[in-house]
């Protein structure tokens, strides 16, 4: 994937096991000021309806979870 956004749907393409159900989740603790991992990846929100997500939020997200 060569796009700089992503939707939900392409991220959970990139994340192994990952829903678009779980991301929602995610978006909801990070608007409730959760952050770390329980938080997900850094998203953005042009409207109400279109979420996106940065490619490279994407993969410094998974890189900060790493064990």
């Amino acid at each position: 994937m060569d796009r700089e956004y992503l939707t939900p749907a392409d991220v959970c393409e990139l994340i192994p096991g990952m829903t678009v159900r779980t991301l929602a989740e995610m978006r909801a603790r990070r608007r409730a000021g959760v952050r770390g991992a329980k938080a997900g990846p850094e998203f953005s929100a042009p409207s109400r309806t279109v979420i996106v997500y940065s490619q490279s939020d994407v993969h410094d997200y998974l890189r900060d979870i790493k064990r």
